[in-house]
């Protein structure tokens, strides 16, 4: 499991992930896997923008109705 965050966690240690031009990281956490490979992961999903194209469709999806 892969947890992606704008900001980083509260007491939670997270490796930070630069996507596109943006210099503001996307703050990543690991179950089952090591943060190192879920980061590199993260860094590799589509989508030319700081927030990958799935997981803001998923965050879309998520909201729908709530």
């Amino acid at each position: 499991m892969i947890g992606i965050a704008k900001r980083p966690f509260n007491g939670l240690e997270a490796t930070g992930v630069e996507r596109g031009v943006s210099k503001s990281p996307l703050w990543v956490t690991a179950a089952g896997m090591t943060e190192a490979k879920a980061a590199g992961i993260v860094a590799a999903m589509a989508g030319p923008h700081r927030i990958p194209t799935l997981v803001k469709r998923a965050d879309q999806l998520s909201r729908v109705g709530a």
